[in-house]
């Protein structure tokens, strides 16, 4: 997965705009250029994409000093991925641990999540908030008011990656029921 997203070239729209935008905040150096419109290339970043993603893109221009090629910006995702299968594994480690590895393999192989991985698909940071949240939401004990707050701030970090986040509202509040009832 790091041998890939280091050496294989941006080719899916995607990754290619979100490097772009990147590259736009590292130049102006200011988050407020999002949402990126460039009337003369056509060039239009959609509002409906939260700005986490190219704000850490933006860091690895920053940490690199450049932005003229993606560089560090490619391992964003493999990381997302790789701690998201470590959550898995321990997740499913709390019903033995060959579950957990068993759990963790497939998840880290389903093809289109590895494909997106490695070539710097935003789909790693979407599922890696999902996953964060509904391990709180099975996994931590507290206070109702404490649990409510890291939770929530959890999903409004997850809301950060993308616009089809909004879909993790209900999901959480079902997990919640779920777990905890009403």
């Amino acid at each position: 997965l790091l041998f890939n997203s280091l050496s294989l070239p941006l080719l899916q729209h995607d990754p290619l705009e979100y490097a772009f935008v990147g590259r736009v905040l590292f130049e102006k150096r200011t988050l407020l250029a999002y949402t990126v419109l460039q009337s003369d290339s056509g060039f239009y970043c959609p509002w409906t994409h939260p700005p986490l993603y190219p704000a850490l893109i933006y860091l690895t221009y920053l940490f690199q000093g450049h932005a003229d090629f993606p560089g560090l910006m490619r391992l964003i995702t493999p990381w997302f991925s790789l701690t998201t299968t470590f959550l898995v594994y321990v997740l499913g480690c709390r019903f033995g641990k060959n579950t957990g590895l068993i759990a963790a393999l497939i998840f880290i192989s389903t093809p289109l999540f590895y494909f997106g991985a490695e070539c710097g698909s935003i789909d790693a940071l979407v599922i890696s908030g999902l996953t964060l949240l509904l391990t709180l939401i099975v996994s931590t004990q507290g206070s109702i008011k404490q649990l409510g707050c890291i939770q929530g701030i959890v999903l409004g970090l997850a809301l950060w990656t993308h616009s089809q986040a909004i879909l993790f509202i209900p999901l959480a509040i079902s997990a919640i029921v779920l777990s905890h009832g009403w």
